[in-house]
């Protein structure tokens, strides 16, 4: 059984992230790609003849200021609100706890200067959240950038490796 190599680091997490060095504790940085330690059993693949794995890549891409502003952890959460209405449901869809949720949106909003949602009070059917126009703004601008530099690597993975 071997490791896959493939694996990024998720940050927006809540449970430790262990090294694949050594399965130890880790933490994010420049070189070492940790992960966290209950997806080990879906990472472990059983080697066998004619079980050769593609070459591929796998990207992320953050926004930074002094410190990261915006990211697909972000990114995901924002269309979950615009999708479900409410923070709590879209925290849910990604595995995350509200408080969690909650956190990284003050963090970014704060990184970036500006609200990214706004709350909705009652009524018949209840409060919710939804995208401020410079948060559904940031949103689509991230999602155009990804999917062009994305097709931009194809390209350049594509000239390279294959």
């Amino acid at each position: 059984m071997r490791v896959k190599e493939s694996l990024s680091c998720a940050p927006f997490l809540e449970e430790p992230l262990f090294s694949k060095e050594n399965n130890e504790p880790a933490t994010c940085w420049e070189g070492q790609i940790p992960f966290p330690r209950s997806v080990v059993p879906e990472l472990l693949e059983e080697e066998g003849e004619g079980m050769e794995q593609k070459l591929h890549y796998k990207m992320s891409i953050k926004l930074w200021k002094e410190e990261k502003v915006f990211g697909p952890g972000i990114c995901q959460l924002l269309m979950g609100i615009d999708e479900t209405g409410s923070m709590h449901q879209a925290a849910a869809r990604m595995g995350l706890a509200y408080s969690k949720a909650w956190k990284m949106m003050k963090t970014t909003e704060q990184g970036l200067g500006f609200a990214l949602t706004e709350r909705v009070s009652g009524g018949r059917r209840g409060g919710g959240s939804r995208l401020t126009k410079e948060g559904r703004n940031m949103m689509e601008k991230y999602q155009a950038f990804e999917s062009e530099a994305r097709q931009a690597v194809d390209t350049l993975f594509e000239k390279y490796f294959l």
